[in-house]
Protein backbone atom coordinates (compact mmCIF):
# COMPACT_ATOMS: atom_id res chain seq x y z
CA UNK A 1 0.00 0.00 0.00
CA UNK A 2 1.68 3.52 -0.52
CA UNK A 3 -0.30 4.80 2.74
CA UNK A 4 0.86 1.95 4.86
CA UNK A 5 4.25 0.32 2.86
CA UNK A 6 5.26 3.70 1.46
CA UNK A 7 9.29 2.79 1.96
CA UNK A 8 8.75 -0.74 0.78
CA UNK A 9 6.91 0.08 -2.11
CA UNK A 10 9.50 2.89 -3.32
CA UNK A 11 11.40 0.28 -3.48
CA UNK A 12 9.48 -1.24 -6.26
CA UNK A 13 8.49 1.92 -7.20
CA UNK A 14 10.48 4.97 -6.67
CA UNK A 15 7.38 7.37 -7.64
CA UNK A 16 4.90 5.71 -5.14
CA UNK A 17 2.53 5.31 -7.58
CA UNK A 18 -0.60 2.38 -7.56
CA UNK A 19 -1.14 0.47 -8.75
CA UNK A 20 2.29 -0.57 -10.48
CA UNK A 21 3.04 -3.59 -12.66
CA UNK A 22 6.57 -4.36 -12.81
CA UNK A 23 7.01 -6.99 -16.23
CA UNK A 24 9.10 -9.39 -16.91
CA UNK A 25 11.19 -7.70 -18.70
CA UNK A 26 12.10 -4.88 -15.42
CA UNK A 27 9.62 -2.19 -17.00
CA UNK A 28 7.38 -0.80 -14.79
CA UNK A 29 3.73 0.38 -16.02
CA UNK A 30 1.98 2.77 -13.82
CA UNK A 31 -1.80 4.47 -14.16
CA UNK A 32 -4.96 1.26 -14.23
CA UNK A 33 -5.95 2.66 -18.12
CA UNK A 34 -2.11 1.92 -18.86
CA UNK A 35 -1.63 -1.39 -17.69
CA UNK A 36 -5.01 -2.82 -18.86
CA UNK A 37 -4.07 -1.01 -22.64
CA UNK A 38 -1.21 -2.89 -22.61
CA UNK A 39 -2.30 -6.71 -21.27
CA UNK A 40 -5.19 -6.02 -23.74
CA UNK A 41 -2.69 -5.20 -26.67
CA UNK A 42 -0.38 -8.32 -25.77
CA UNK A 43 -3.22 -10.64 -25.08
CA UNK A 44 -2.68 -13.03 -27.56
CA UNK A 45 -6.80 -14.05 -28.18
CA UNK A 46 -6.99 -10.69 -29.47
CA UNK A 47 -10.26 -10.28 -27.23
CA UNK A 48 -10.85 -6.37 -26.11
CA UNK A 49 -11.63 -5.00 -23.38
CA UNK A 50 -13.75 -2.04 -24.78
CA UNK A 51 -16.04 -2.20 -27.71
CA UNK A 52 -15.30 -0.96 -31.18
CA UNK A 53 -18.77 0.52 -32.01
CA UNK A 54 -18.03 4.28 -31.77
CA UNK A 55 -21.31 4.89 -29.93
CA UNK A 56 -20.57 1.97 -27.30
CA UNK A 57 -16.69 2.69 -27.14
CA UNK A 58 -18.43 6.31 -26.12
CA UNK A 59 -20.79 5.12 -23.85
CA UNK A 60 -18.04 2.75 -22.16
CA UNK A 61 -15.62 5.29 -21.66
CA UNK A 62 -17.81 8.17 -20.61
CA UNK A 63 -18.48 5.77 -17.69
CA UNK A 64 -14.92 4.98 -17.24
CA UNK A 65 -14.23 8.94 -17.20
CA UNK A 66 -17.00 8.57 -14.13
CA UNK A 67 -15.24 5.78 -12.45
CA UNK A 68 -12.08 7.54 -12.69
CA UNK A 69 -12.95 10.71 -11.28
CA UNK A 70 -15.06 8.65 -8.29
CA UNK A 71 -11.51 7.59 -7.81
CA UNK A 72 -9.50 10.32 -7.79
CA UNK A 73 -11.82 11.92 -5.40
CA UNK A 74 -11.39 9.01 -3.10
CA UNK A 75 -8.32 9.32 -3.13
CA UNK A 76 -8.28 12.79 -2.25
CA UNK A 77 -10.58 11.99 0.48
CA UNK A 78 -8.20 9.48 2.06
CA UNK A 79 -5.10 12.03 1.61
CA UNK A 80 -7.10 14.62 3.42
CA UNK A 81 -7.94 12.66 6.32
CA UNK A 82 -5.24 9.94 7.06
CA UNK A 83 -2.27 12.11 5.74
CA UNK A 84 -3.06 16.21 6.13
CA UNK A 85 -2.87 16.70 9.94
CA UNK A 86 -6.46 17.68 11.45
CA UNK A 87 -5.68 21.67 11.98
CA UNK A 88 -4.51 21.89 8.61
CA UNK A 89 -7.66 20.41 6.86
CA UNK A 90 -9.95 22.79 4.80
CA UNK A 91 -13.45 22.10 5.73
CA UNK A 92 -14.44 23.46 2.22
CA UNK A 93 -12.22 21.81 0.09
CA UNK A 94 -12.80 18.74 2.12
CA UNK A 95 -16.68 18.94 1.14
CA UNK A 96 -15.93 19.64 -2.10
CA UNK A 97 -14.19 16.72 -2.66
CA UNK A 98 -16.83 14.60 -1.04
CA UNK A 99 -19.67 16.12 -2.90
CA UNK A 100 -17.72 15.86 -6.67
CA UNK A 101 -17.47 12.14 -5.16
CA UNK A 102 -20.82 11.50 -4.16
CA UNK A 103 -21.95 12.52 -7.67
CA UNK A 104 -19.21 10.67 -9.50
CA UNK A 105 -20.61 7.49 -7.43
CA UNK A 106 -24.81 8.36 -8.60
CA UNK A 107 -23.59 9.42 -11.92
CA UNK A 108 -21.72 5.32 -12.31
CA UNK A 109 -24.42 3.91 -10.23
CA UNK A 110 -27.40 5.67 -12.86
CA UNK A 111 -25.14 4.56 -15.57
CA UNK A 112 -24.08 0.99 -14.79
CA UNK A 113 -28.26 0.33 -14.16
CA UNK A 114 -28.38 1.59 -18.02
CA UNK A 115 -25.80 -0.82 -19.13
CA UNK A 116 -26.45 -4.36 -20.31
CA UNK A 117 -24.49 -7.01 -18.40
CA UNK A 118 -21.09 -7.60 -20.37
CA UNK A 119 -21.01 -11.40 -21.11
CA UNK A 120 -17.30 -11.35 -20.60
CA UNK A 121 -15.05 -9.03 -17.81
CA UNK A 122 -14.57 -5.73 -19.53
CA UNK A 123 -12.73 -2.46 -18.70
CA UNK A 124 -16.12 -0.97 -17.33
CA UNK A 125 -16.19 -4.25 -14.99
CA UNK A 126 -12.77 -4.47 -14.31
CA UNK A 127 -12.54 -0.68 -13.46
CA UNK A 128 -15.58 -0.33 -11.47
CA UNK A 129 -14.36 -3.62 -9.31
CA UNK A 130 -10.81 -2.28 -8.22
CA UNK A 131 -12.33 1.66 -7.49
CA UNK A 132 -15.65 0.06 -5.21
CA UNK A 133 -13.16 -1.83 -3.26
CA UNK A 134 -11.03 0.93 -2.95
CA UNK A 135 -13.73 2.82 -1.78
CA UNK A 136 -15.15 -0.03 0.77
CA UNK A 137 -12.04 -0.27 1.86
CA UNK A 138 -10.65 2.89 2.79
CA UNK A 139 -13.75 5.22 3.14
CA UNK A 140 -17.00 2.58 3.61
CA UNK A 141 -18.97 5.28 6.04
CA UNK A 142 -18.74 8.55 3.00
CA UNK A 143 -20.09 6.22 0.31
CA UNK A 144 -22.14 3.56 1.59
CA UNK A 145 -22.94 0.11 -0.09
Amino acid sequence: SVFSGFDEFSRINPVVKAPTVVLDNGTQLMDSTLILHYFETTNPTGRRLLPAHPEALARDLHLLGVILAASEKAVQHVYEHRLRPEEKQHQPWIARVTGQLLAACREWDARLADRAAAAQPDQVLVTSTVVWSFIQLMIPAVVSA
